[in-house]
């Protein structure tokens, strides 16, 4: 695009699906008004994918949509959560994943309850759309992205991001996030710095069945000492009281007859 893109709008949404064994998917989505298709042209013939598919990255259009736009779409799979913190770095930016636009990290810890996801990060986007350049474009056109936009505070209004991340088990805590059914919603504008956050808990039904047997068995086994101990313990004041009461029978006897030697 060799000029500003007044009056257009266009849209990138990142979307991070995470499963419970730590496999997923990212899916990067590019969405064009008319007015920015229109001005972009066809991007069929400027789009090089070339590299990303190398990377392991699925592309998908330009698709037109009956609302007039035109998507654009990227996935790749993870199979653990380490790998999907090195896929999102690759979403915008060049150099260490530290220093990209896109830096987020997944994790995951177990205790004796169960599992818990916590997603941790920050898209930083104070570098605005030279954010998503490339060092070759800038040699060749002058700009990071190829796109010359005048006023970057418009920039910011014409491009707009956002992140969905789908975490398993119970939502704990979400940090700024807004929620759209399972998922957790974050829009970070250009410009600005948005910090992500997130933890979810899987409970592990298994470990909590056992410890509700085990915590029954041994409620009953109390339960049947308690009962044991009380019947041994009015046995013993029982055979006290007749240890007593038999004392008390020959003390009576015994002083009887001495009673009844005196007499005679």
């Amino acid at each position: 695009m060799a000029s500003a893109t007044a009056g257009c709008q266009v849209h990138t949404q990142v979307d991070i699906q995470t499963k419970s064994n730590g496999t997923g998917q990212v899916d990067v989505s590019v969405t064009f008004d008319h007015a920015a298709a229109a001005a972009v042209g066809d991007l069929s013939l400027q789009l090089r994918t070339s590299d990303l598919r190398a990377a392991g990255w699925t592309i998908t259009g330009p698709l037109s949509t009956a609302a007039g736009t035109t998507v654009v779409e990227a996935s790749h799979r993870f199979s653990d959560l380490a790998q999907a913190s090195a896929i999102v770095a690759e979403i915008a930016g060049s150099g260490p994943p530290a220093q990209r636009p896109f830096r987020l990290a997944l994790r995951r810890t177990t205790d004796w309850w169960g599992s818990h996801t916590v997603l941790s990060g920050v898209v930083d986007l104070h570098c605005d759309l030279a954010c998503f350049g490339d060092p070759g474009l800038t040699k060749q056109l002058g700009t990071s992205t190829g796109i010359k936009v005048p006023d970057p505070s418009k920039s910011r209004q014409e491009f707009t991001f956002g992140v969905q991340v789908s975490l398993p088990g119970t939502l704990q805590s979400a940090g700024s996030a807004t929620r759209a059914g399972d998922a957790l919603r974050w829009r970070v504008p250009l410009g600005s710095r948005t910090v992500l956050s997130a933890t979810t808990s899987t409970l592990d039904e298994t470990h909590i069945v056992g410890t509700a047997v085990a915590g029954g068995v041994g409620l009953v086994v109390v339960v049947i000492a308690a009962v044991f101990g009380r019947r041994r313990f009015r046995r013993f004041r029982a055979r006290r009281r007749d240890r007593r009461a038999i004392r008390r029978g020959r003390h009576v006897k015994g002083s009887a007859a001495v009673n009844g030697s005196a007499t005679n």
